[in-house]
């Protein structure tokens, strides 16, 4: 299994350097607009852009493909997206704990947002980070090493791949400074809320909240005993790794039986 794992994180990142290659293709035929987010290239796409003129027709030419100059952004967006998300539960459908990672999280985000009487329009935005958060975990490298130093180093790997997978798009920077700001890697031990000059925004302490309780349950969501682990383990961070309110919301769910 671990070899299957190599081998699809590795496909994986050839996949992304393959979107990202196109996405630089598209910029150069005149459909993208490279522009700088708090130092971070991104690219916005064009509802009309022009036509590409004096490139040579190839797969991703605008003059030799006038409906792809005629696509929506939002279409252009979409797609970026659910390739991200289908590579994503590629990977995770490899290992039994891992398998519906992701779709747990944002349930689970979706749940404790609605219980502490978050906006709409912030849960949806959660969602989209929720399903997405994984993403750089998705790269790491393969080693098995298990002292702290590999630890710490696959981790920084993992947030450097995650703020490199999500910048492409403009839209998901929004999504990218939620996951970011709710990593806490365990393999590193740190956590965001000690560093007292650092505002971590809502949805970032309900998803780092969620990601932890999904991991702690994996393999056994239904089993009450591996819950009230997870549960008790999750709780003995509060105020420290989590947002107190967080937790405590997340208790009240489990207490009326609504996570499952």
């Amino acid at each position: 299994m671990d070899s299957a794992a190599g081998v699809a994180r590795f496909w994986l990142g050839e996949q992304v350097g393959l979107v990202e290659r196109c996405l630089v293709d598209l910029h150069h035929q005149g459909l993208l607009e490279r522009r700088t987010i708090s130092g971070t290239d991104f690219f916005s796409l064009q509802e009309k852009p022009p036509a590409a003129v004096g490139a040579e027709p190839h797969s991703w030419d605008a003059a030799a493909n006038p409906s792809l100059r005629d696509l929506p952004a939002s279409n252009l967006e979409d797609g970026y997206l659910s390739v991200l998300i289908s590579l994503i539960g590629t990977i995770e459908d490899l290992r039994p704990e891992t398998r519906d990672r992701s779709k747990r999280v944002a349930e689970t985000a979706t749940l404790i947002a609605v219980a502490m009487g978050v906006p709409q329009s912030q849960i949806q935005l959660l969602k989209r980070a929720a399903v997405l958060h994984g993403v750089g975990r998705l790269i790491e490298s393969a080693g098995n090493g298990s002292d702290k130093s590999s630890d710490e180093r696959n981790g920084v790997a993992a947030f450097l791949a995650t703020e490199r997978m999500l910048a492409p798009i403009a839209s998901l920077h929004d999504v990218r400074e939620i996951i970011l700001r709710a990593i806490d890697w365990p393999e590193t031990g740190r956590s965001l809320l000690e560093v007292s000059h650092v505002v971590i925004p809502l949805e970032s302490r309900i998803l780092a909240v969620s990601e932890d309780f999904v991991r702690g349950t994996a393999g056994g969501k239904l089993n009450p005993k591996i819950i009230r682990a997870a549960l008790k383990r999750i709780c003995g961070r509060s105020g420290e790794q989590h947002d107190s309110a967080v937790v405590k919301a997340l208790c009240g769910l489990v207490e009326r039986g609504d996570m499952r």
